[in-house]
């Protein structure tokens, strides 16, 4: 069981993964100062992992059930949140 919705990564400050029309936080990134998130940029790119984590939960549980060639576009899509696209 997961927190279900949307989950992107906003950058007000700090890097946090968010979800849904609340804006409920799923969890940030540690960091004593923006200018030292901004010195680590894998940081964002662990935080996009973490958003991405749903649509890649998702996307096994279709290939699972469904098989490959139905799991192939949502397993896309999670690849390209993870990459930022």
């Amino acid at each position: 069981m997961y927190t279900k919705g949307e989950w992107y990564v906003s950058r007000n400050g700090k890097i946090l993964v968010k979800q849904g029309p609340n804006f409920e936080e799923i969890c940030q990134m540690p960091f004593g100062s923006c200018r030292e998130a901004d010195e680590m940029p894998e940081a964002e790119a662990n935080a996009r992992l973490i958003a991405a984590a749903p649509a890649m939960y998702e996307a096994l549980k279709c290939w699972q059930t469904e098989g490959i060639v139905k799991a192939t576009i949502p397993m896309m899509e999670a690849i390209a949140k993870v990459e930022g696209k």
